[in-house]
């Protein structure tokens, strides 16, 4: 946007003049090493082709190069192109012109008046045949499409009022759902925003979409990325020298080449890379003949307008001997850069341009510097976190230096050589160096490069600063075994991390540790004594300063303890453990299939109490117990800490022996088993002796049993009774049992429902006579005494 305050235009015009300086160097430049056959060839027959301007690729470079914000931020912009701060909409729309196949002219080429104002782009347009019938003004929504560049006039419009008579310039890159067209564009930065909503009195459209082209098919150079193996070289080694290839190849000439010696100004080589046309020439080896720097410089050449359209890349290496006096000031450190004559410091302005300024202790004054492995520094801003940043890795006086996000770039790299109160910062890309612009002592005053002069201006102290940490917090105190494992919130800033601890009954602090790293947040503390309380800090620390501490952590230790089985039967278990110093009970733990979590089952309270039986279980199951001790912590309120895990004991309860009912009857088993070899008496839970025939029980028998001891029992409807009396047995005859028990040694006269029979060898006899028991006569009939 072209501004018309009068302030505004001041600051344009110098930004524009600091450009200009700085073009008109480097086109002096190319005049110096370009020969002049490169320049001046006239024979080269154009490569003619109709082609079509391409919508899409110019909306897709907007879309790139731009963003949302309604700001002026150049984070998004193409940092091949220069940025006229605050006025770069006509320079953004050319640009994204070019990428859609517009071929430049004589009257637009990059930053000539054309391409880098919008009231002189829109006249260009007018006063080409090609565009001039494709101009409408306040179009409607159907007449916009994407590409077509768009022009805004928000004053009094004037008819033919050059300069001042259109203010903005965007391109439309899309269509919304109602129909009508976005616009991209920078300053301020938009990307798909209404184009109705501009608030402009009069617009502009070049409908792009309905000419077809006829124009030289060129495309554009891009500027070539130099890269080499390595940065640094002894004298005599060879320098392998690569670069990308243009995308423009139809249009391709060839590359050139210059590599000169710095130090005294001797051109080493001078001359294509390849055959006219041959886009594979990318790549040149040199062998270093002496000590130096080496500015290596690479242009991509094309047949036509090679003035305008020529792309050059720069890059500086340089020989081992030339880095042996820079300066070694640690490998990361925080400090400011003041310029010594003048007192004031290298400050990041808020629009990342770096000035000098008077000290202020405020953050953008601070520079956080990284040693690389050649030596060099990146100098972070620490304000921002954007670093120092060598423009466009140009190398020219006046070359603008500013604060840029940190891309591990050469550009982003510096030497600091010379000596304390007079350090000379060398970008990397070359032999400039750090400069206060014209020794200019007021605040605000330009820093940018220069070509060393070992003037005032150059010579900076570097003074290392402590840096604020903040305070860390003790975020976490786990038990482990031995101690506590204690965590805490990292530190932006810190290095190392020490660690404090008191015994409750102590007055001070002492110092338990300090852990290294300054992403480290753990740190174990096993060295504990049972039965005490402890209390945790931690602070930060970096190699100037240490942060304090906040929220600490407190925690009552106790040992773990060994736990080990005393029973295990059918139904419950029987534990016991070892006693834990400061302990005030224990908890027992069972492990849960199910949920695969531990289930708190008992609080045995009482420090003395180290046993505990555990009932209700099933038989022959297997299961697992853990105990932790615990202990009333009075620290800063009434809790309870536990211990660590004692060992973990696998138990599995006794097998089930005796009577146990089944879908198919009552069975004897044994160990979970059933017997049905087993034929007897068992004795049941209840008191009770049970007929077993075959393992199972014969709860409808009655008659007399064979027990395995030999003996014969009287059993009714299967259990045994310890009746004393004549019984029928299942063949018929009649047993004489005395408490349950056949007496077979047993003759004499036995009562039955009040008569008398006369039993031999412990069964009823079936004699008919006389018989003589214990010396009385008795007369008997089948046994029955008349």
């Amino acid at each position: 946007m072209y501004m018309k305050n009068a302030r505004k235009e001041t600051h344009h015009m110098i930004k524009i003049w600091k450009n200009a300086i700085c073009m008109l160097m480097a086109v002096v430049m190319i005049i110096v090493y370009v020969p002049n056959d490169m320049l001046g060839i006239q024979n080269i027959s154009k490569v003619e082709a109709a082609v079509s301007y391409n919508a899409d690729s110019a909306a897709s470079y907007a879309l790139t190069y731009t963003d949302a914000t309604g700001g002026y931020g150049t984070g998004n912009y193409n940092k091949a192109y220069s940025n006229f701060d605050g006025h770069d909409c006509a320079n953004f729309v050319s640009q994204c012109l070019v990428a859609g196949g517009l071929a430049t002219d004589g009257t637009w080429y990059p930053y000539s008046r054309a391409w880098i104002r919008a009231d002189y782009l829109l006249e260009w347009f007018k006063a080409n045949p090609e565009f001039s019938g494709h101009i409408v003004r306040n179009p409607s929504a159907s007449e916009v499409k994407k590409g077509d560049p768009l022009f805004y006039v928000w004053g009094t419009e004037v008819a033919g009022a050059v300069p001042n008579d259109v203010d903005h310039a965007g391109i439309c890159t899309g269509i919304d759902g109602n129909g009508n067209p976005l616009v991209s564009a920078h300053t301020k930065n938009r990307r798909n925003y209404s184009a109705w909503r501009m608030g402009a009195g009069a617009v502009y459209v070049v409908k792009l979409h309905e000419v077809s082209l006829n124009q030289t098919a060129r495309g554009e150079m891009t500027i070539p990325t130099i890269t080499t193996n390595r940065d640094c070289y002894a004298v005599g080694e060879t320098m392998n020298i690569t670069w990308d290839k243009t995308s423009s190849q139809s249009d391709f000439l060839h590359y050139w080449l210059i590599i000169t010696n710095t130090d005294t100004s001797k051109e080493c080589y001078g001359g294509a890379t390849g055959a006219n046309g041959d886009v594979n020439a990318n790549s040149y080896q040199f062998t270093i003949p002496e000590a130096g720097h080496y500015r290596i410089n690479v242009w991509a050449v094309p047949y036509n307008d090679k003035d305008n359209r020529q792309r050059m890349a720069s890059k500086t290496v340089c020989t081992y001997g030339y880095d042996s006096e820079t300066q070694n000031l640690g490998n990361d450190f925080y400090a400011t850069i003041m310029n010594t004559g003048i007192k004031k410091y290298v400050t990041a302005d808020s629009d990342d341009n770096v000035t000098i300024r008077t000290g202020s202790n405020q953050a953008n004054q601070l520079w956080h510097f990284i040693r690389q492995s050649n030596g060099s520094y990146e100098i972070v801003n620490y304000a921002s976190g954007k670093a120092l940043d060598d423009y466009n890795w140009e190398q020219t006086n006046g070359t603008n230096v500013w604060v840029y996000p940190r891309n591990n770039a050469t550009a982003q790299r510096w030497f600091i050589r010379g000596t304390a109160g007079a350090y000379f910062l060398n970008a990397s890309c070359g032999s400039a160096v750090l400069d206060v612009e014209s020794y200019g002592s007021a605040d605000g005053t330009n820093v940018w490069l220069y070509e060393r002069n070992d003037s005032g201006a150059q010579k900076f102290t570097i003074q290392k600063q402590s840096i604020n940490l903040s305070k860390c917090s003790v975020t976490g105190l786990a038990r482990i075994q031995g101690g506590f494992k204690l965590s805490w919130q990292t530190v932006s800033g810190a290095t190392k991390y020490e660690i404090y601890r008191k015994k409750q009954t102590d007055t001070n602090y002492a110092k338990l540790t300090t852990v290294a790293g300054g992403t480290t947040n753990t740190y174990k503390d096993t060295n504990c004594v049972s039965g005490v309380t402890y209390q945790y800090l931690v602070r930060a620390v970096n190699n100037y300063t240490t942060g304090a501490s906040e929220y600490g952590g407190y925690g009552l230790y106790l040992d773990s303890t060994n736990v080990w089985i005393t029973a295990a039967l059918t139904k419950k278990v029987s534990l016991s453990w070892n006693k834990v110093n400061g302990a005030n009970g224990y908890y027992v733990y069972m492990y849960d299939t199910a949920s695969k979590k531990w289930q708190r089952v008992l609080d045995v309270a009482g420090k003395s109490t180290t046993s505990c039986t555990l009932s209700g279980l099933k038989q022959n199951t297997t299961y697992k117990y853990l105990v932790k001790a615990y202990g009333i912590c009075t620290y800063s309120k009434k809790s309870i800490h536990t211990s660590y895990n004692s060992n973990i004991l696998t138990v599995t309860t006794a097998a089930y022996n005796g009577m146990k009912k089944t879908s198919e009857g009552w069975y004897y088993f044994i160990n979970g088993v059933k017997q049905t070899n087993y034929t007897g008496l068992l004795k049941h839970t209840d008191g009770t002796w049970c007929y077993i025939k075959n393992g199972r029980w014969q709860s409808k028998y009655t008659g007399m049993v064979k027990h395995t001891n030999g003996k014969y029992y009287y059993v009714y409807k299967g259990r045994k009774k310890n009746s004393t009396k004549l019984v029928k047995h299942t063949d018929g005859k009649w047993w004489y049992v005395k408490k349950g028990v056949w007496q077979p040694k047993y003759k004499g006269i036995v009562k039955k429902s009040g008569k008398k029979y006369y039993v031999v060898k412990g069964k009823k006899s079936n004699k008919t006579g006389y018989v003589t028991v214990k010396g009385k006569r008795y007369r008997v009939v089948k046994g029955k005494v008349q």
